[in-house]
């Protein structure tokens, strides 16, 4: 009686176990569909940055966890970021993004050009394209250097 009773103690628990392993791989599949998902349909992305949505997520994912269904923004501590607009509450996808990128150190080889002309300004870059100065681009990481380089949307002056 107690061998058949843990026989089906075992099975139960495996079958427990092999559900609960198929149930964390589709949380997690379906939170990166979800981030996926925010960042390729972001305006902010689309309109204030120079690249595109796929590496603004490679460079800015870490910054939002998905928790009880929704997207949480987080700063470099974990800690939620709060809306400007709406005190007390979490901030938007493209509310938290813009504060996250406001913190980027390399925040200006990502925005794209004001358009603006006069002392002081940079030149925009023809076409739509952003324009950085070879002195910039020396200033980068070899891995972003190959990422401006490989672009057809940036165009390096002297």
């Amino acid at each position: 009686m107690e061998r058949l009773k843990k026989e089906i103690t075992d099975s139960f628990q495996k079958k427990l176990d092999d559900s609960n392993t198929e149930n964390e791989s589709l949380r997690s599949q379906y939170s990166s569909e979800k981030l996926n998902s925010a960042f390729a349909s972001s305006d902010y992305i689309k309109e204030k940055l120079a690249v595109p949505s796929d590496m603004a997520q490679a460079t800015f994912a870490k910054h939002f966890v998905f928790k009880d269904g929704k997207i949480n923004p987080v700063d470099v501590n974990g800690n939620p970021i709060y809306s400007d607009s709406n005190p007390g509450d979490v901030a938007t996808f493209d509310e938290a993004l813009e504060k996250i990128v406001k913190q980027y150190p390399h925040r200006d080889s990502i925005l794209k050009g004001s358009g603006h002309n006069g002392s002081g300004a940079e030149p925009p870059g023809a076409g739509g394209k952003r324009t950085i100065t070879r002195k910039q681009f020396e200033g980068l990481s070899p891995t972003e250097q190959h990422k401006f380089a490989t672009s057809s949307e940036v165009s390096i002056t002297d």
